[in-house]
Order: structure tokens, then C-alpha cells, then sequence
């Protein structure tokens, strides 16, 4: 019989381990999440800087096997659930400093408080000389038309599937996060999103990033910009240290992220989901999903592009439409990429198919293969279900974790039939 392919991608049921800090459970025999230093977990380079530090206690979640760190800096403290948002977060910090010095000067504080005033600036300019500032807003006015049937079509398409889920009981709502969900970020037609975009290129950071500091800091500078014509300090330079705003990203989609629109974003991105086949409801729901920014949408169509040729892929965005909480979709992101590096470099991957709580697949030759962005992996109830998955007769599974395993989780996933590469396989 032919051997369906299990893939996954990350699922609520990590929700259902023990909270940290318990006791191990005596009768099931499971670790309880462990408090654990930044020194084993966090990237050297990444303790200390003249900015910041790490404080040494982390907890590990249980939702998802990430270290939370603790970053301790001028401007605040920072929580950073996984190592991949630690380096954004350390990354940020010179450009929230560049920003907090711009926002002190004279010229700064003149234009957002221009800034401010400029609605009413607007309606008095509209009474007084109606002609004049109407002709200031006809190019604006233009890219409204432009983008009008599309706006409409949208709509009409978004009430259509309301109505169908009134009797489709398979549209369930995904899981809850404990996360503050990102802005709406709308294509406005009058320039600001752009302003906000130009200071995030200046500066070399993500102009969707989730830092609630920097989206401020961002946000008045945009508005200094846009409204009360303060120039973009190109005199800056990269601010910034080099990194990637997502797993996977490349530099085409970095500049994407600075350069395009958010609607431009989605429009380029429908069309790569459609030459994989996926189209029509499922991406529709995918991109209604606002805890994706077009960065992190970016980065998980880059991440299924990877897996050339697999079957399965539309499951991935079906689940993604579900997911709550950037740091529950950075895990999935970076665990399509573990699996991506696996089926290039090590073996073929056949088939993808949402359900499990890892992000698994089989092989051509019929293994199984699980990815999971897990920081330190511990053995309990989530890893148990894995460990017990039916596999092949007389073969054994491979999973791949990005970071670390307890000495407990691996020697049971090994005893289980499990080949453990921990650091992805590298």
C-alpha cells in the first residue's frame, strides 16, 4: 500500500505540556520545562554588548520548546521567545538608538508636531482655497481609483466566504495567542506606509517588526516624514547589523519588504502561491491572517518554494491561515526551512501534509522525517505522540531539531525508533 506522507506544520496540541517550573510527573514519567542559562542556548556573540545584556536565567516554553531571553537594555527590557527574534532584537537596538537621537533634535520635534496639526491644516487650507488643495490631493487621488475594483473585488470575495463559513463547520478559528497581534497595515494611498518603509531600509530593519520601541519610533518618524516634511536621514548609513528578517529570507525579499507596498507584496506573493497550485480560498485566508506581516508572508512562500515538487504544500497554508502569535509562526517558518535544507542536501522529500504537532514528511523511500525549531527539546507529552507515530516496518525516523535535545528525549526518541540531528543536521 502506498505510504502516505505525514507533514506537518506546528500545532496547538503543544499547548497541552506541563506548566514550568512543576515537578517531573511521576506517573507519566515526563520532564517538566527546565529553566536552563543563556550561556548554553544564546549565540555568543549575542550575551553582551555595550547596549545590552542577557540575563543568565531562561525559562523554556512549553509551547514550542523556545528559550525565552530576557534582553536588558537602555531603552527597556525585551522578551525574545526564541533565538531567532533574540538576534533581531539585539540587531534593533542601534537603530532605536539612531532614532531616539533624531527625535531629541529641533527640527525632528517641529515636523511631528507639524505632523500633528496637519488634518486640521488640511481643513482649514480646504475652506480657505477649496481649489488649490483638492489639486494637492489629485495624485492620490488617482492611486485610490487605481486600486478601487481591486479594494471592491476584495470585498465582495471576503463577504462570499463569510457566508459559506455559516455553513462550513471546517472553518475553525486557529488557537489563541498571549501575543499583541501586529497593526492592520493597510496600502494607504497618500505615502505614509512608504515614509515608514524608507526610514526602515535607512536604518536596516523590518518595517512590520513586532519591537513595540522601534514600531514607535518608526511610526513618528514616518508621520515626521509624511506630514511634516522631514527628510529621510540618509546620512545614517546601515545602522543596523546585517540579519535576516526571517529564516530563509534572501536579499530579493528583503528589499521587497522595503520597496514594495504591502498590497504590491501580496499581489507578487499570490502569484508564486499560484504556480504551486494554491490559489482561490486557501490563499485567501492565508493572507487575511494579519498575524502575518508581509515579512513573515515573504518568508513562509519562500520557505514552500524550497520544497520544489512536494505534494502537500497547499496543507502548509491551510494550517498557516490558523496560526496565532509571531513567534508560533517564526517556528513553522524556520522548521519548513529545516525540512527544505534536508530534501536538497540529504534526501528527497515526497509529500507534505498538515495534522501532528511537528512539522513532518516522508521520503520517497518511505521515512519519515520531522523538522522542529525547538531551542531545547525536552520529553514530554508532545514528544511522546511523535515517538509513538506508526513508521514503516524496519525503519527508523529522522528529526531534525534547530537546536538542543535533553539527554531524557533523546535516548527515548532514539528508543523509539528515532535518529536525532540536533542543530538541524549540520
Amino acid at each position: 500500500m502506498k505510504q502516505q506522507v505525514i507533514v506537518a506544520a506546528f500545532i496547538s496540541l503543544l499547548l497541552l505540556r506541563p506548566v514550568a517550573g512543576l515537578a517531573e510527573t511521576a506517573d507519566a514519567g515526563f520532564e517538566a520545562p527546565p529553566i536552563m542559562t543563556a550561556t548554553e542556548l544564546a549565540p555568543p556573540g549575542l550575551m553582551q554588548s555595550y547596549s545590552h545584556t542577557l540575563t543568565e536565567a531562561v525559562r523554556i516554553e512549553g509551547d514550542g520548546y523556545r528559550a525565552v531571553f530576557d534582553i536588558q537594555s537602555a531603552h527597556g527590557k525585551f522578551l525574545a521567545p526564541g533565538r531567532e527574534l533574540l538576534s533581531l532584537r539585539v540587531a534593533e537596538l542601534p537603530a532605536i538608538e539612531a532614532l531616539s537621537r533624531i527625535n531629541k533634535g529641533e527640527a525632528f520635534t517641529e515636523a511631528l508636531a507639524k505632523a500633528a496639526k496637519a488634518p486640521l491644516d488640511f481643513v482649514g487650507n480646504l475652506l480657505s482655497s477649496p481649489g488649490a488643495t483638492l489639486g494637492n490631493v489629485v495624485g492620490g487621488v488617482g492611486q485610490l481609483v487605481e486600486k478601487t475594483g481591486k479594494v471592491v473585488s476584495s470585498g465582495v470575495i471576503a463577504v462570499s466566504d463569510s457566508v459559506g463559513d455559516l455553513t462550513n463547520t471546517s472553518q475553525q478559528p486557529g488557537e489563541a495567542s498571549d501575543e499583541t497581534p501586529p497593526p492592520a497595515f493597510i496600502n494607504d494611498v497618500f505615502g505614509y506606509n512608504k515614509a515608514r518603509r524608507q526610514w526602515a531600509k535607512t536604518l536596516n530593519v523590518d518595517p512590520y517588526t513586532s519591537n513595540p520601541v522601534l514600531r514607535q519610533l518608526l511610526d513618528d518618524a514616518a508621520a515626521a516624514t509624511f506630514a511634516g516634511s522631514f527628510a529621510v536621514d540618509s546620512t545614517l548609513g546601515v545602522v543596523a547589523a546585517p540579519v535576516k528578517f526571517v529564516v530563509g529570507f534572501d536579499t530579493d525579499s528583503r528589499d521587497a519588504v522595503w520597496d514594495m507596498s504591502p498590497d504590491d507584496i501580496q499581489s507578487r506573493l499570490e502569484g508564486r502561491l499560484a504556480t504551486m497550485g494554491i490559489e482561490g480560498r486557501p490563499a485567501r485566508d492565508f493572507f487575511r491572517n494579519r498575524w502575518f506581516t508581509p515579512t513573515l508572508q515573504s518568508g513562509l512562500v519562500a520557505a514552500l518554494e524550497k520544497l520544489a515538487e512536494v505534494k502537500g504544500r497547499a496543507a502548509v497554508i491551510d494550517l498557516a491561515a490558523k496560526v496565532r502569535g509571531e513567534a508560533r509562526i517564526r517556528s513553522l517558518i524556520a522548521a519548513l526551512n529545516l525540512l527544505a535544507d534536508y530534501h536538497r542536501q540529504i534526501a528527497p522529500v515526497d509529500t507534505l501534509q498538515a495534522g501532528g504537532a511537528f512539522v513532518m514528511a516522508t521520503r520517497k523511500d518511505g521515512e519519515q522525517v520531522a523538522a522542529l525549531d525547538a531551542d531545547y527539546l525536552f520529553w514530554d507529552a508532545t514528544a511522546a505522540e511523535l515517538a509513538r507515530r506508526p513508521k514503516p516496518a524496519a525503519s527508523r525516523g529522522t528529526l531534525l531539531i534547530a537546536g538542543k535535545a535533553s539527554a531524557r528525549a533523546r535516548l527515548e526518541m532514539e528508543r523509539a525508533g528515532w535518529v536525532l540531528m540536533e542543530s538541524g543536521f549540520r
